[in-house]
This record gives C-alpha cells, structure tokens and sequence, in this order.
C-alpha cells in the first residue's frame, strides 16, 4: 500500500462501536480507482489489516462509490460497500468480521451509471425490513433502472429485490421475484 500521501483522497469510517476498527476508502484517481482496507489501530498506529474475502478481491470493482457500517439484528454490524468499475457497473457487498477476518454475506449487481443502462441515483437504495422480531432480517434493493438500446429507444423496468438472512449459513439470499423480469 502506498503512503498516505500517496492518494487524492483519503475517507474513513470508523465503526460505531469498536473504535479500534476503520474501513479506509484510499482513492488514488477521482472517481476511477481506489483500495478499500479495514484495520485494527491502536490510536495512530496500525495494529493489524483485517484480510478482505478472496470473492471481493476479485470481483468488486476498483473504485468505491460508498461504503458504511450498518447495525442489523442478525448479524450485528456489518461493512456495507458499493464498488463500480470504470464503466460505471457495480456491485454491492455486504461484509461481517469474524475470526479476525471479513467474510462476505452478500453480493449482488447494485450499480449502473453509465450511457447504455443507469439506476437512478447511480446505484439501489438499500433498505433494511427489520420491524417484526419474529421474522428474519430482511434487505430491500430498489430503484428504477433505465437502459437505452443500440436504437436509442429507451426503457425502464422498477427494480425490487429481497434478501433474508439465513442464519445457519450466515449469508443473506435472494428471495424469487413475484413476477419474472422482462
């Protein structure tokens, strides 16, 4: 990794609770390329990089539209992330620690900005459905997804997909979609 002064721009998300936990967003082109790390630190100092999944490494985009620390009932506080690659497609992953380590809990496509196909807003809003304790937690995506084809005419469809969490295996899964997509 590069020296602070290395990027354009630097963002950090400490989590809530244990303040010996940061995900850095370390960008090195504006809006183009960047590194997601998690740390353990010790004031200042770096004590220790928290290993990101081998699914994210190669998978997730090379720059990092947004990324927070989310409480859910189960599984507690999770890393939330989206990435997009340079032609503005993208996912959005969901990340726990356990072990020492970040494991992925969910992964979808969540981003679209670009001049062919675009979600508005750039990428799903991301809504958790967590009233009812005696259901499991549930995430909604949503947005509206517009494409443009190689006619110029132009689409839209409503995006809206569930997620529930399964916790014997510890990951959230898509739930069937009531109508199939167009």
């Amino acid at each position: 990794m590069k020296s602070s002064s290395a990027f354009q721009q630097v963002t950090r998300a400490p989590h809530p609770e244990d303040k010996t936990i940061s995900a850095i967003h370390c960008e090195n082109e504006a809006r183009w390329q960047g590194e997601l790390v998690v740390l353990k630190h010790e004031g200042d100092a770096v004590a220790a990089f928290i290993p990101l999944p081998g699914d994210y490494l190669e998978n997730a985009g090379h720059y990092i539209r947004s990324f927070h620390w989310r409480k859910l009932r189960e599984p507690g506080w999770v890393l939330v992330v989206f990435t997009s690659t340079h032609r503005g497609n993208g996912s959005l992953w969901v990340f726990e620690i356990k072990d020492g380590r970040l494991r992925t809990l969910m992964n979808t496509k969540a981003v679209a900005d670009n001049d062919e196909c675009w979600f508005d807003h750039g990428q799903l809003q991301i809504e958790q459905l967590d009233g009812d304790i005696s259901r499991p937690v549930a995430l909604r995506l949503h947005g509206t997804e517009h494409r443009v084809n190689e006619f110029g005419q132009k689409s839209e469809r409503k995006v809206d997909e569930h997620w529930v969490w399964n916790g014997k295996l510890r990951v959230f899964t898509r739930q069937a979609e009531k109508e199939p997509r167009k």
